[in-house]
């Protein structure tokens, strides 16, 4: 089994490894190294993508990102030389979401040393941070591969809060066309000016009924982002645009929220994107139940931000990890390597804890 002081020093050299979106090779080759120094003989897949599987009982997919954000201007640290303080662990991606890798990694490897109580499925994706296209290409060839998993823990700072909801994005262009011509001629030849058509359909949108309530996220959001007409100061435009995001609760379909949209404008609406759908467990569920159970710290959450439990699909799963995800994407940030060990630890007995709910009959 991994010790503790191994585990903080495989987190130390995953930080030390440079892995911007796209570039994760290098840690994705640390994290095959070190599990074949225990044993494991794991896989590079597509995408720098890392697999591992080991143990009986149970399939349970344990999965996070190798890769991290760039480093903002204004760091005092050097972003790939960790540094340590007292607790605290300064570096790139040291709480997003390289603290979950080094905490999953570390559980995976008892599981494997103990030979279960869980069929482990190490998942470790890239791209997370731009597209979120290795998670979206992996889980499929995972399920393809292994079978459909009986629960699944998406590792990112939460703070023990087990989030069982997540809201999804959809990207939208509203397209107003009109007519291009001379401002001076405009009301005396009856031009349609899109720049009137885009904004009244965006007072329009203010009024839209959001769908239920979902009791952990609330209702769906809407915001006009960007707003783009002509060039000119005395010219009307062809056309004038605006990008919608909208953030999605799990109890309204994209498809839906597409319907009602357009039934409210006059405007041409554009997907941009809609493929990352808002995701929902089962609270009652074993993979939740388990996890409570296993740490009388943790509590239940609804989650705003994105991560790759969006692409969990066919079977139920939940985000939880070490850090806070307040220091994610800052100025130096940090993670304590305190969180890092419990969180080991309470993976751990989350796992045991799932088998045994399976068993006794309690999925959920």
């Amino acid at each position: 089994m991994m010790t503790d002081a191994d585990l903080l020093a495989f987190h130390l050299a995953l930080v030390a490894t440079p892995s911007l979106s796209g570039e994760e090779g290098r840690a994705a080759e640390l994290v095959v190294q070190t599990l074949a120094g225990y044993g494991v003989a794991a896989e590079i897949w597509d995408l720098h993508t890392v697999v591992a599987r080991s143990g009986q009982g149970p399939r349970l997919l344990l999965n996070s990102h190798l890769d991290t954000v760039p480093p903002g201007a204004g760091w005092t640290r050097e972003p790939w030389q960790p540094t340590v303080e007292g607790d605290q662990v300064f570096g790139l991606g040291s709480n997003d979401a390289k603290a979950s890798v080094a905490a999953l990694v570390g559980a995976f490897l008892e599981i494997h040393a103990l030979g279960g109580p869980v069929e482990a499925v190490l998942l470790l994706t890239t791209q997370e941070e731009t597209t979120s296209r290795g998670a979206e290409w992996a889980v499929p060839e995972v399920l393809a591969k292994f079978g459909v998993p009986d629960g699944g823990i998406v590792g990112e700072p939460t703070d023990h809060t087990i989030a069982v909801r997540q809201k999804g994005l959809m990207v939208l262009d509203l397209v107003a066309e009109g007519d291009a011509g001379h401002a001076a001629h405009a009301e005396r030849l009856g031009m349609r000016n899109p720049i009137h058509t885009l904004a009244e359909d965006l007072l329009a949108l203010q009024t839209l009924d959001r769908g239920p309530e979902d009791p952990w996220l609330g209702v769906s959001s809407y915001q006009p982002t960007v707003v783009q007409a002509g060039e000119a100061r005395n010219a009307i435009p062809a056309e004038a645009r605006a990008v919608v995001d909208v953030r999605s609760v799990p109890t309204m379909s994209h498809e839906e929220w597409l319907a009602r949209i357009r039934s409210m404008v006059k405007s041409r609406v554009e997907v941009r994107s809609q493929r990352l759908e808002p995701y929902a467990v089962d609270e009652n569920h074993a993979i939740v139940q388990a996890g409570l159970a296993t740490n009388p710290q943790a509590r239940v959450v609804g989650s705003a931000t994105m991560s790759d439990l969006t692409w969990m699909r066919g079977f139920p799963a939940v985000k939880c990890g070490p850090g806070k995800t307040e220091r994610s994407h800052q100025l130096d940030e940090f993670v304590l390597q305190s969180e890092i060990v419990a969180a080991r630890a309470w993976y751990v007995r989350w796992a045991a804890a799932f088998a045994g709910q399976l068993a006794g009959g309690e999925k959920g």
